[in-house]
């Protein structure tokens, strides 16, 4: 790695604004929105409507019909499981790379629930070929329910439910959604519509192998995030450390130096430092944003908020809190009441901040009022613990 860069905690603010589309907009962003989501690493989406508050803010849509159109009619955007039992916002071609990270993370839960839910090879074997018979009709979870054999739907013991599974068919269902036998997809085509229909996929594609998803995704995750360390990196993909080494060795990247953040953070070796912003840069950001995302391995949103602001942010089961975020550092909250954007300021903030954030108010209540009911920022689920899937096939008492 070449020599370092130095620079100011604000400078390199600014530049993880402006490498995620964050910096002020003085014009939309005209990519077409497949390219935007691989150009900002993914969108982690604990909550149906984490992809258009993500995408609003980065100034590339105005109402859904842009993400909707690209999800299901031009589908060049696909919702997929991915690393860390998340749902994942990402191109369809990357797809099955997200796939293969979630197949990695699915593989090593199954393994740490070996003997202890008594359960062989053959018992998931046997569950899967009960689902792909069962789903040759698309079927709602509760019509799933009312198709399997009882033995499938019977709740798995504690230790199962530690690794998220908590039922066999739970587990068998997650594992071929993972491989992308099966489809899941709301019927009514709203990713924050809590209905799903499952469904084998008339076009299964082959998955890459979870080395060779991480070697590609690297070098563009640097790009999407640096300054950042290879901390973050290992921990946005669920990796060991040693295997996050290995992965980078081959990729040319420079240190940088920022002040106050201990050693030195990585970058793509055309890094440089944007310039000062024309006015203060105000965002709302939805629940576990790409942004947010990356910065909780950096000391625990160090780089970003302060003390107080990290302690109100973070969320021990679904990542970052819904955050207001300005010139680069959390300022405060935000929530979706009454049909109205409430906020809640942690830090003090000048009348210019105060004006600019409801301009950024005003801007979001316009889009969840335009055709998004009253659906939630995010659910509360677990998404290291409890992948989306196992609790819809759960055993009806």
């Amino acid at each position: 790695m070449s020599s370092a860069i130095r620079l100011t905690l604000p400078q390199a603010r600014r530049a993880w604004l402006a490498r995620q589309g964050l910096a002020p907009h003085h014009t939309p962003d005209a990519r077409p929105l497949h390219e935007l989501v691989s150009s900002i690493g993914w969108i982690p989406c604990p909550s149906g409507l984490t992809p258009y508050l993500a995408l609003h803010a980065r100034g590339a849509l105005d109402d859904r019909s842009a993400l909707d159109d690209a999800l299901y009619v031009r589908r060049t955007l696909d919702l997929v499981p991915g690393p860390r039992g998340l749902t994942w916002l990402v191109s369809a071609t990357d797809a099955p790379l997200a796939r293969a990270l979630a197949m990695a993370d699915h593989t090593a839960r199954e393994a740490r629930l070996g003997a202890a839910a008594s359960l062989t090879a053959g018992d998931v074997a046997h569950a899967r070929d009960a689902l792909r018979n069962a789903l040759r009709t698309p079927r709602t979870p509760a019509q799933l329910r009312a198709v399997l054999p009882p033995s499938m739907l019977t709740p798995l013991p504690a230790a199962a439910k530690r690794v998220g599974f908590s039922t066999l068919a739970g587990l068998a269902l997650r594992a071929l959604w993972i491989q992308g036998e099966v489809t899941r997809r709301s019927p009514a085509r709203r990713p924050e519509e809590p209905a799903v229909e499952y469904a084998i996929d008339p076009a299964p594609r082959s998955l890459p192998g979870g080395s060779d998803a991480v070697a590609t995704l690297g070098p563009r995750w640097f790009a999407a995030h640096a300054p950042t360390s290879l901390t973050a990196f290992a921990e946005s993909f669920d990796l060991a450390h040693g295997r996050a080494v290995s992965t980078l060795r081959t990729v040319l990247l420079i240190d940088v130096q920022v002040e106050g953040l201990a050693g030195p953070l990585l970058a793509p070796p055309d890094f440089e430092a944007p310039d000062a912003f024309d006015g203060p840069a105000v965002s709302l950001l939805p629940a576990c944003d790409p942004w947010l995302d990356a910065h909780a391995a950096l000391s625990s949103y160090a780089a970003i908020a302060s003390p107080d602001a990290a302690r109100v942010i973070a969320r021990r089961h679904i990542g970052a809190a819904p955050a207001v975020v300005v010139d680069g550092a959390v300022a405060g909250t935000w929530s979706w009441q009454g049909g109205r954007v409430e906020l809640r300021w942690i830090e003090p903030v000048t009348a210019a901040v105060v004006q600019a954030t409801e301009r950024a108010s005003s801007r979001v209540a316009a889009l969840l009022r335009s055709g998004f009911a009253s659906a939630p920022l995010h659910d509360g689920r677990a998404p290291r613990s409890a992948p989306p899937l196992p609790g819809e096939l759960l055993h009806e008492v």
